[in-house]
């Protein structure tokens, strides 16, 4: 084959044009449909010859261009008239009975219908040959390429794994990204990565480092890129007017954020019948417009219509014979019509996120081109995800799927005309699979046969329907292959797991998540797999405690990552003696909902820990982590003071979080002088906490973020904190018993660089204080209590303004004010005329407000004003007319 290879593209322009006289007299001669499209193949193959050939030539004219473009198009018309051909034979294998026969004489599938459509195809070929071999003085006289093209580049230009393309490169690396499906058996298999077309067209597609994903196109829609040079093979609703559309328009991309539908129907309404990529997103399309697009553009070999509201699909989708790639995922299709099982070229069908898919088409094991096949409802696994499946079973038939590679979802279901889970034997499936037993199936008997082993599956989700019977003998037949690295089994109803999860009969794994898993006494000596990285254990209230039995004889030596969740019964999680070392590698660790839970073993190197809804003597243990960098506390139930000790020896500790412990009095100010790395503080949400440490703040000298939220009886605040030079953030909100002087306030905010601080005016009068915060940008003024706001100062409870500032301030770097709700404001205040800087002013709700001061005329760097809910300023300030509009004139927006 290689010495085929060089021998063709080592050949000279001349033997080739030579080739194709002969081949075009050969056509001429040859009467029957069989020998003319041997010939056509051949030709086929000398006709992408001499295109990678010319376009390797330095210096080509315009000439040369517009005869290259004459062969490219005829290259795409004997790529559809082989198409066309061999679907047909295709379909006279399938229709073999005599009924079938004298049925298909009455039908537009008559053998003399065809054999006419044909033979005006091939006249059609034959013809534009002719007029290519006219010019064919212009490819002899081309000047040489600087160096033959060698059997690598012949590889390159022709191989289904790669490609070139030259000119409007966005729409189609675009199309490149929507086709990177694999199409050699041999060399690779199909992706297990979701597939996400909500792109934008310059956006590249990501395939990670599996080695079974390589990135590859099929192989004639990549011919057209590869050759394409005209501008107006490529259509995209953003950069083209519909007039630029041709009959030769090869690929077609819009959606609703480039253009409305209008343009788009105007676009498909020029009819470019030789489209062969169609991608609509975002649209509302109604059945009539699915029907044009089925209907006339029957050269589609790809279409993605992701996200079209599409509720039904039209029975004509079975014209779409060139078809191989189909993308309707998040739609709202429910069932699909049988005639899309007449599509013999089909490859992939996206029918993911179509959360009301209920049924598949009856007659799916037809469609034996089918390599992928995703009907997933979420992204992610989880233990009640099922809840919002509606598919209950897959068609009876799926065994006869030869090609089938990527399965993303097989429900098992009992009903007549189910598929069996015994059918999966058959396939030779890749990456992942989620298999879902509906909620009433019974028929759990493999009969001792391992389905899945055979399977060279990275990930597989199992969600059983919680039945404690049946559940372990089907999980036993499941024993998937031990390449298997990702594996998540949720709602298992039986007691014990089955020996190959207990044996560690998967050493290749690397995430393992039990989920809903209630019944289950003993969790499986996870321990002992090498590789794992992350496990995820949640709902299992069966499990009492952990020890040597989870840890396993090597005790997780790979384990980075740790979830236990919903472990409602767990009392004890001890530490192993008879293991070296217990998590050497775990560097982040949650426990949540695990209120029995006490203690942990030592963690050596743990980075991270999240305790959740958890009793507060779990966090005694914290203080034998001294590699601990994070820390996050929330809703422990019962803590009034932290545990003594816990965070004293955590001089690692960089953050601190601490959120809605309700019965939290204090913080031990002690301990947390000795938190010298300490960069992030948080407490949010402790409603009863009353103070926070004092003097002790000053120790934090590395500290940079500091936000104290909805703190409601926090009383008092650390005037120190002004003088934490390294504090570059502040948030300060809905802390609204806070009392403090007005100039410690004045030094904390002139001290940081970033601050969102909302005060009360009740507790903290900033009478004269305004013209000293020099850094301050935003200002929130409003008459009602407790506000909460992102604003970078905020005042509530303030019914007076003008004392706010009570002298012109050396500089202003003040852009936005907000006032809002002051019911007895009627005159602003006079110091607006020296916010020098001021851009946007907002005034809502200020119903007395009469007159908007003369002073807002010198303010010309300001572009917004807003009156909202302020009556009597809205007839002043109406265009033209009104007694305050020159005033604001000036203004670019106003909205009154």
């Amino acid at each position: 084959m290689e010495v085929a290879l060089v021998t063709i593209a080592a050949r000279s322009m001349g033997e080739m044009m030579k080739d194709l006289l002969q081949l075009d007299k050969k056509l001429k001669a040859i009467i029957g449909v069989k020998g003319k499209m041997k010939k056509l193949k051949e030709l086929s193959r000398i006709i992408d010859t001499v295109i990678e050939d010319v376009e390797s030539r330095p210096l080509i004219d315009a000439a040369v261009k517009n005869l290259l473009r004459k062969i490219e198009f005829l290259a795409n018309d004997l790529e559809d008239v082989v198409d066309c051909y061999d679907i047909e034979a295709l379909r006279k294998q399938r229709s073999r009975d005599s009924f079938k026969l004298v049925r298909d004489f009455l039908s537009s599938n008559n053998q003399v219908v065809f054999n006419c459509r044909i033979y005006g195809m091939i006249k059609a070929i034959t013809d534009s040959l002719d007029s290519i071999l006219l010019q064919k003085s212009f490819l002899l006289n081309l000047p040489q390429s600087s160096s033959h093209m060698s059997l690598n580049s012949y590889r390159e230009t022709h191989s289904r794994n790669s490609f070139d393309v030259i000119g409007r490169e966005s729409e189609k690396n675009m199309i490149v990204d929507m086709l990177t499906k694999d199409d050699d058996d041999e060399s690779s298999h199909a992706s297990s990565r979701e597939h996400d077309f909500l792109w934008a067209p310059s956006k590249g597609y990501d395939f990670g480092d599996d080695s079974h994903v390589t990135k590859c196109t099929m192989h004639d829609l990549m011919h057209d890129l590869a050759r394409s040079v005209a501008g107006d093979v490529y259509w995209n609703a953003k950069e083209d007017l519909a007039k630029d559309i041709g009959k030769r328009t090869y690929h077609l991309h819009a959606h609703i954020y480039f253009e409305n539908l209008s343009t788009i129907t105007q676009a498909l309404g020029k009819k470019p019948l030789y489209l062969r990529t169609l991608i609509l997103n975002y649209f509302s399309l109604k059945v009539d417009q699915l029907e044009f697009v089925f209907s006339e553009l029957k050269f589609l070999q790809a279409l993605d219509l992701t996200d079209n509201g599409i509720g039904e699909v039209p029975t004509s989708i079975r014209n779409l014979i060139h078809l191989r790639h189909l993308n309707l995922s998040k739609n709202n299709i429910e069932v699909l019509p049988d005639s899309i099982t007449f599509l013999p070229n089909l490859q992939y069908l996206d029918l993911s996120f179509n959360r009301g898919l209920r049924e598949l088409p009856k007659e799916l094991g037809n469609m034996q081109s089918l390599r992928d096949l995703d009907c997933r409802c979420h992204d992610l696994p989880s233990a009640f995800s099922k809840s919002d499946l509606r598919l209950t079973h897959m068609p009876c038939g799926l065994s006869r799927l030869t090609n089938l590679q990527s399965l993303r979802v097989f429900v098992a279901g009992d009903r007549i005309g189910a598929c069996s889970i015994i059918e999966l034997e058959d396939l030779k499936l890749y990456g992942e699979i989620n298999i879902i037993f509906s909620e009433n199936f019974t028929n759990y008997s493999c009969g001792g046969r391992k389905v899945l082993k055979n399977k060279n599956l990275n990930e597989l989700c199992l969600q059983f329907n919680g039945s404690e019977r049946y559940d372990k003998e089907m999980l036993d037949d499941l024993c998937p292959n031990k390449s298997l690295k990702k594996l998540s089994i949720c709602n298992y109803g039986s007691r014990q797991f089955p020996a190959w999860l207990i044996d560690s009969q998967l050493p290749n794994l690397v995430e393992v998540s039990l989920k809903n898993c209630r019944d289950c006494e003993h969790i499986p000596p996870l321990g002992n797999l090498q590789f794992v990285k992350k496990i995820d254990l949640a709902f299992m209230s069966g499990i009492t405690q952990m020890g040597a039995e989870f840890h396993g004889r090597r005790g997780f030596p790979s384990l980075q990552e740790l979830i236990l969740n919903g472990l409602y019964n767990l009392e004890e999680w001890s530490e192993s003696h008879g293991v070296d070392e217990l998590f050497p590698s775990l560097q982040w660790l949650r426990i949540s909902n695990c209120p029995k839970l006490k203690c942990m073993p030592r963690l050596p190197k743990i980075h991270s820990l999240e305790i959740f809804y958890c009793s507060a003597s779990l966090l005694s243990c914290v203080d034998r982590l001294t590699s601990l960098s994070v820390l996050r506390a929330m809703d422990i139930d019962g803590m009034s003071f932290f545990p003594s000790g816990c965070i004293r020896n955590l001089t690692s500790l960089m953050e601190l979080r601490i959120t809605r412990c309700r019965q939290l009095l204090s913080l031990p100010g002690d301990e947390m002088q000795h938190l010298t790395s300490l960069t992030k503080l948080q407490i949010i949400q402790c409603t009863k906490l009353q103070s926070l440490p004092g003097d002790e703040m000053q120790h934090l000298k590395m500290i940079r973020s500091l936000t104290i939220d909805r703190c409601y009886n926090l009383a008092s605040f650390p005037s120190k904190v002004g003088r934490l030079n390294s504090l570059h953030f502040l948030r300060l909100a809905s802390c609204p018993s806070i009392i403090l002087q007005p100039e410690e306030l004045v030094q904390i905010l002139n001290s940081v660089h970033e601050f969102e601080v909302t005060i009360c005016g009740n507790n903290i009068n900033l009478r004269g204080q305004l013209q000293h915060l020099h850094t301050l940008r935003e200002l929130l003024i409003t008459g009602e209590h407790d506000i909460y706001s992102n604003t970078q100062l905020g005042i509530c409870c303030c019914d007076e303004l003008e004392s706010l500032m009570t002298a012109e301030p050396s500089s202003s770097v003040l852009q936005h004010l907000h006032i809002d709700g002051i019911s007895n404001l009627t005159t602003l205040p006079d110091w607006l005329q020296h916010l020098k800087s001021l851009r946007f002013l907002s005034i809502y709700n200020c119903s007395r407000l009469g007159t908007l001061p003369r002073g807002l005329k010198s303010l010309h760097m300001l572009e917004t004003l807003r009156i909202i809910d302020c009556p009597q300023l809205k007839r002043r300030c109406e265009r033209d007319t009104g007694e305050d509009w020159s005033i604001i004139s000036h203004v670019s927006y106003v909205d009154v």
